[in-house]
This record gives C-alpha cells, structure tokens and sequence, in this order.
C-alpha cells in the first residue's frame, strides 16, 4: 500500500520511464510545489484563491500539495485556466 501521493511517482520510478524522469536536484527534482513555511502544524500549507498567481508562476513546477475542498475555488480557477 502506498499513499496517492507518491504511487504514481513510484510506478514511473520503477517502470522503463525512469531514465526520462526530470531530474534537477533532490530538493526540486520532483516538480511539485509544497509550502512547508507556512506549515500548519505537521502540515503543508492549504493553498486559497489568493495564491493563485504564486501557483502559475511557479518555475519548474507541474504539481501543487494542498488542496482542500472547503477552498476548492483556487482549483477551479486553474482548471479554467487549463481548459
């Protein structure tokens, strides 16, 4: 068993895909964008709406953790941008 979180990486990793995999350094090379500054105890922070353009902006990332449903309209707002 493994979390959603790292099953996906985890197949790729061990699949015939692994020499394509985008490797910087080990602290970006796995493309997501986390917030552990604004941390919320053992947690990252919960990106909102008002994040919106640090999501977009952010270099190198293809990934984004975390997301909750009570603000849900950050998600739509870049769902809208990639329609």
């Amino acid at each position: 068993m493994a979390a959603d979180e790292v099953f996906l990486q985890t197949e790729i990793y061990n699949s015939k895909f692994r020499d394509r995999l985008y490797y910087n350094d080990e602290r970006y090379s796995n493309a997501r964008l986390i917030d552990w500054n604004r941390r919320n105890g053992n947690s990252p922070y919960v990106f909102k709406v008002e994040d919106f353009d640090l999501l977009i902006n952010a270099k190198n990332k293809v990934f984004a953790r975390k997301f909750e449903e009570d603000e849900y309209e950050v998600v739509d707002k870049l769902y809208q941008l990639l329609k």
